[in-house]
């Protein structure tokens, strides 16, 4: 799902126009990133946490080069599922061997 699918979406099940789904849409979207701009989290009961985390810096390789390069330390967003949608995601989907590797399918139930 793409942000106008998600626009769509909303649109569609609170009864809202699609511009007014959008406003909604982008407003969340910069507060989560403003909020977590500030080094603060955003805590959503049942579905995670997006938070700032900081990353180490390391030495890394240039492919093209082959000199060593030092890449600096960073905040970088990440997100923590909550409980519920870890569940959620557990019972609907289910993960299934491949010769490509790993899928996911709908589990039925």
């Amino acid at each position: 799902m793409n942000k106008i699918e998600l626009v769509e979406e909303i649109a569609a099940q609170v009864g809202l126009s699609k511009k007014k789904a959008k406003e909604v849409v982008d407003v969340l979207f910069e507060t989560v990133s403003k909020t977590i701009c500030d080094g603060e989290p955003v805590r959503i009961t049942g579905f995670g946490t997006f938070e700032p985390r900081p990353r180490k810096g390391s030495m890394r390789i240039n492919p093209q080069t082959k000199q060593r390069i030092t890449v600096a330390s960073k905040a970088v967003p990440a997100f923590r599922p909550g409980r519920e949608l870890k569940e959620m995601v557990r019972k609907k989907l289910k993960v299934v061997e491949s010769g490509d590797g790993l899928s996911l399918v709908k589990a039925v139930r």
